[in-house]
């Protein structure tokens, strides 16, 4: 993104991009905190805006994409509760998984993330981007 003379300008067309990419079905419930009007850490809201888009990219019904509900509607024991194991995903699964999502991005997840892999014996390294 090109850089404005004049003062907002740059923070609106990031506002507006990320309102493209991120349709608001998908969107977590702190979804502002990937603009970068509002967020006090650049790092954590560029990763909390790259997996909110990821999420919204794999969850995309036009493009015949829609994880949440691979995950969601899987044939299971619950499958009498659901016939043939398919439950219709609504607006608050969507928006409590896109809030999971985009938690994950922030340093709190990040943490969350290293602790997981370390307790399953593995390991998470998470490298940040270059400040541009």
């Amino acid at each position: 993104m090109t850089s404005s003379p004049i003062p907002g300008i740059v923070a609106i067309g990031e506002i507006a991009e990320a309102m493209n990419l991120v349709p608001e079905e998908h969107r977590g419930l702190a979804f502002e905190r990937t603009l970068s009007t509002f967020s006090p850490n650049e790092v954590s809201r560029r990763f909390e805006l790259a997996l909110a888009v990821e999420w919204a990219r794999q969850n995309d019904a036009q493009r015949g994409k829609e994880l949440l509900v691979s995950i969601l509607c899987r044939q299971s024991d619950s499958s009498k509760k659901y016939p043939h194991g398919f439950k219709k995903v609504d607006q608050r699964d969507k928006v409590v998984a896109a809030s999971v999502i985009q938690w994950l991005g922030t340093a709190l997840g990040e943490c969350f993330l290293r602790d997981a892999f370390r307790e399953a014996g593995g390991s998470c390294v998470i490298s940040h981007p270059s400040k541009e």
